[in-house]
């Protein structure tokens, strides 16, 4: 199912790029069908994401963290995604869990706990 899905967005962007062949307007499109469909963002190439389109979808779907390209991964994106579900903190970077973080997720589960680094562990 998975393949299924992957081809059938692989199609639409390359679909997309040909009738778009400006990269803004590939961009607005691309935005547009991940603001309308959220979920299918973990199959959108990293060098396809923009800073605003991570922002957008973890408002919409906080599970989404694990997808996010390394550059556009902030401290607040993290916070965002932890607050809304205690269990990202999961796959979230190590460097990303910092006591705030780690309390907020401890805060709606105490087995928060298994996720958080020594260091937060030891204060």
């Amino acid at each position: 199912m998975e393949k299924e899905i992957k081809r059938c967005i692989n199609l639409v962007i390359k679909g997309l790029q040909a009738e778009i062949p400006d990269y803004d307007g590939m961009e607005l499109a691309t935005s547009k069908v991940i603001e309308k469909f959220p979920c299918l963002f973990q199959f959108l190439p990293r060098e396809m994401q923009t800073k605003s389109m991570c922002e957008s979808v973890i408002e919409q779907d906080a599970d989404m963290i694990e997808f996010v390209a390394p550059k556009y991964l902030t401290y607040d994106l993290c916070l965002q995604s932890v607050k809304k579900r205690w269990l990202n903190i999961a796959v979230i970077p190590a460097g990303m869990r910092t006591g705030d973080i780690c309390a907020i997720a401890e805060e709606n589960n105490k087995m928060a706990r298994k996720f958080f680094p020594p260091s937060v562990l030891k204060a």
